[in-house]
């Protein structure tokens, strides 16, 4: 179904497949993430269809064993994995929430906490693998606890409506804790027209 589709961070449903829950959750953090060969845990099942794989920090060429996001996969169509969600304790985005309409520029905020405190947010196509459409820095707690963060990321219109992905993330060197939260991305025809003027997958 359409509204099944959405859901997913990665892969794109019309792009390339993986049937390996582990390998869509090493596809995601590469492609997103940039990060080589991510420490990954085995995948862990629950209901049918679905489960877990956790990504573990790294620094200076070692792996430890906290816990730097965990990422959650789903067969979609019943046969392929699919990320449908990915978060963090150092990093969450709570706005805008799971597939809302957005237009440029969409205000994004959340709680975060890393080594200097930056937090890193992406706005980045689902469908187009290693674009970027755009990028703000915001600045969260540098100690131990997670401290509020908002800001605006601008973006040049997609040519017609699409989901995008939000990625929000520390600057930890070696494996960054990051949240991605999927939104509705306007057309070009659609920005000024109000962020719930279009209509994604039939519905």
């Amino acid at each position: 179904r359409a509204a099944d589709r959405d859901r997913a961070r990665w892969p794109a449903p019309a792009g390339e497949l993986i049937t390996d829950p582990v390998g869509a959750a090493r596809s995601c953090v590469g492609t997103f993430l940039q990060v080589g060969a991510p420490p990954l845990s085995r995948f862990r099942s629950g209901e049918p269809g679905a489960g877990e794989v956790d990504v573990f920090a790294r620094a200076d060429g070692a792996t430890f064993d906290r816990v730097a996001a965990t990422i959650v996969l789903r067969q979609l169509d019943g046969e392929h994995w699919f990320v449908t969600a990915a978060g963090s304790e150092d990093v969450q985005i709570d706005l805008p929430e799971p597939l809302d309409p957005v237009s440029s520029p969409v205000a994004v905020s959340g709680r975060g906490r890393g080594d200097d405190g930056t937090i890193v947010v992406d706005l980045r196509p689902r469908s187009a693998v290693g674009a970027l459409l755009g990028q703000e820095r915001a600045v969260g707690g540098a100690a131990g606890t997670a401290e509020p963060f908002a800001l605006e990321v601008p973006f040049a219109p997609m040519a017609a409506p699409d989901v995008g992905v939000l990625v929000a993330r520390t600057t930890d060197a070696g494996m960054p804790s990051f949240a991605a939260v999927p939104v509705r991305l306007a057309g070009a025809g659609d920005q000024g027209t109000g962020a719930g003027s279009f209509r994604l997958g039939g519905e």
